[in-house]
């Protein structure tokens, strides 16, 4: 207030420039923060990983051989791999850009990469290219069906314990269906949350039968 009453002369103009000066850092402000909102996001699993010269220098998280042939991955989804043993490095094309946590290679040729958001990458060309075979979104449809399939299974056993009489025995049958029917509302919440569980390792006996294994207890036989 006491401003107010000793302000100079033409601070009435200088309030106003600053008034208007105001107003359009505010406007300009709305439109880039709508700008930003309306822009697209799009899912790292459905983002190939970016081509860059400098992939083989970013953070790698595990690495294995395709023959002579090294190959290894980690974050944004890049998967690098080198003929020189590591003298030089090329970048494979990947179909995601997720973080990449784990690599194996069954013989020269099939290979398999593993990493967050349940995504599995397959290639048959000693990882030059890779294509996705598998994602959390798939991961969580099946946990819900094996967990339906345990619930129906538990609530079949309840009746037969109802019908046998045995106190004990329907106690332990009562656990088991109240276990099964959580873990059904715990798959359904997952799959309603997204593909948010990661893959940690694989591993490939041939080039038809191997095993993912994750966060959480996932267990996938592939």
């Amino acid at each position: 207030m006491f401003f107010n009453l000793v302000k100079p002369k033409g601070c009435a103009n200088g309030d106003a420039r600053l008034n208007g000066l105001s107003r359009v850092i505010a406007l300009l402000t709305m439109v880039l923060a709508a700008d930003l909102t309306q822009a697209e996001w799009k899912d790292p699993l459905d983002s190939p990983a970016l081509q860059t010269m400098r992939a083989h220098e970013s953070l790698l998280l595990d690495v294995t051989r395709a023959g002579n042939r090294i190959v290894s991955v980690g974050s944004y989804g890049h998967i690098v791999f080198s003929d020189d043993n590591g003298m030089s490095w090329r970048q494979s094309d990947v179909p995601v850009s997720v973080t990449l946590t784990a690599v194996h290679f069954s013989g020269d040729r099939y290979g398999w990469a593993v990493g967050h958001d349940g995504v599995i990458l397959h290639s048959s060309d000693a990882g030059r290219s890779w294509e996705k075979q598998f994602d959390g979104f798939a991961a969580n449809d099946a946990i819900v069906r094996a967990a339906k399939a345990n619930l129906a299974k538990a609530e079949d056993a309840l009746v037969a314990a109802s019908d046998s009489g045995n106190d004990l025995r329907i106690e332990n049958a009562e656990m088991a269906e109240e276990a099964a029917s959580f873990a059904v509302q715990d798959a359904e919440y997952d799959q309603n949350t997204g593909s948010t569980k990661p893959f940690l390792d694989v591993w490939f006996y041939d080039a038809n039968r191997g095993f993912a294994v994750g966060a959480y207890g996932m267990f996938f036989k592939l």
